[in-house]
């Protein structure tokens, strides 16, 4: 049972598992945490967090211990964000509050997740991708693989 959403949509709940068996995620507005992802019953909302857009994908940073957040803002001409947080609860936009990744040329880019390497570094980024149009007549998508610097 994965925590649902008061709104009509799915939660977009998007979890990541620390190596204690804890569990820090990010739904639509809102921050989860646990002592035991195993345990669903234990878990809480640990706060608020002021997202502009959807579809999170958390991460966290294999060398500093910093969580990261991406996702995606838009339905037309979509832009990804990317925020972080020192302990999972409190989170914050980037300092440059600018896109970390555009349309680039394609009707969206929406459900941004990052690929990590063997060590947990950034290595890529994918996201569902529409060449025409999204979510009307036309939406076929494809799968976009980016490679990350």
């Amino acid at each position: 049972m994965i925590p649902g959403t008061d709104v009509y949509a799915d939660s977009n709940f998007a979890p990541w598992i620390n190596a204690d068996g804890s569990l820090v995620a990010l739904t639509r507005h809102a921050v989860w945490s646990s002592r035991d992802w195993r345990n669903v019953s234990m878990y809480l909302v640990s706060g608020p967090w002021k997202d502009l857009g959807e579809d999170p994908f958390v991460w966290r940073d294999s060398t500093d211990g910093v969580y990261h957040a991406i996702i995606h803002v838009g339905r037309l001409n979509t832009t990804g964000l990317h925020y972080f947080s020192q302990d999972g609860k409190e989170w914050s936009q980037s300092p440059s509050k600018g896109a970390v990744y555009t349309s680039g040329g394609l009707a969206c880019r929406e459900r941004p997740h990052i690929v990590l390497n063997e060590g947990g570094r950034v290595i890529a980024l994918t996201n569902g991708a529409a060449a025409i149009s999204c979510h009307g007549g036309s939406d076929h998508s494809i799968t976009l693989l980016q490679k990350m610097r």
